[in-house]
């Protein structure tokens, strides 16, 4: 499977409190509104840290009462829910859009006891694996820690993993305005392990296909 490394930081110039970083931002509220001011938040959280202004309180915004997070020339991600569960929502990275289906990447970590190593930073490929994803790993003396980035598709007003099981019938409806491509992919002509390749050849011929740098503001809110 083609290795997928998805790095997303927050670098912020303007103020850091308690050792958190804030960055200047936005987010949406369940109803919509915009609020603007300084957020700290790492993706695979489920709450921000909002700040209307430098010398205000931080205060925990759960993801319950988030719809987006924007953060100007660097950053945009949408809640959305896993399975159709409401209690399952995360932060949403888009990958890209065809007419029908959004694909996103859905952010973990975890952690485990291990050997003392070196500290190393890796993208270990999945080839065997019924999911799409690439996972980052680093151990210290005592653990061994590691994020993984897994390929969702929506459905419904939510969100489902693509796996070996499903990718054919998500594909084939995913890129319907290519019935050339679904012949090929109903013909089992790209093997699971080349998703991406599938998703390239997409991709190519079509120019309003949203990236991973999609505008939310302009996309989902007025």
């Amino acid at each position: 499977m083609r290795k997928i490394l998805l790095l997303i930081a927050v670098v912020s110039a303007n103020s850091i409190a308690s050792g958190q970083t804030f960055v200047a931002a936005h987010y949406y509220d369940g109803t919509g509104k915009k609020k603007s001011g300084l957020i700290h938040f790492y993706i695979g959280d489920n709450h921000i840290l909002f700040r209307t202004d430098q010398d205000s309180k931080p205060e925990n915004i759960n993801i319950s009462d988030i719809t987006a997070v924007v953060i100007p020339g660097q950053d945009s991600v949408a809640v959305v829910t896993a399975d159709n569960n409401p209690r399952k929502k995360y932060f949403a990275k888009t990958f890209f859009s065809t007419p029908t289906t959004h694909f996103y990447y859905k952010h973990t970590m975890g952690g485990y006891g291990g050997a003392p190593q070196m500290t190393t930073l890796s993208n270990v490929p999945s080839s065997t694996s019924n999911s799409v994803h690439s996972v980052n790993m680093w151990s210290t003396s005592s653990n061994v820690s590691y994020s993984e980035d897994l390929l969702m598709y929506s459905d419904n007003n939510t969100t489902y993993e693509v796996n070996r099981r499903n990718y054919i019938d998500v594909f084939s409806k995913a890129f319907a305005d290519q019935p050339e491509l679904v012949k090929r992919i109903q013909k089992k002509e790209f093997k699971f392990r080349k998703i991406y390749e599938l998703i390239d050849a997409y991709r190519r011929p079509v120019r309003h296909v949203r990236t991973d740098n999609a505008d939310l503001d302009s996309l989902t809110h007025k």
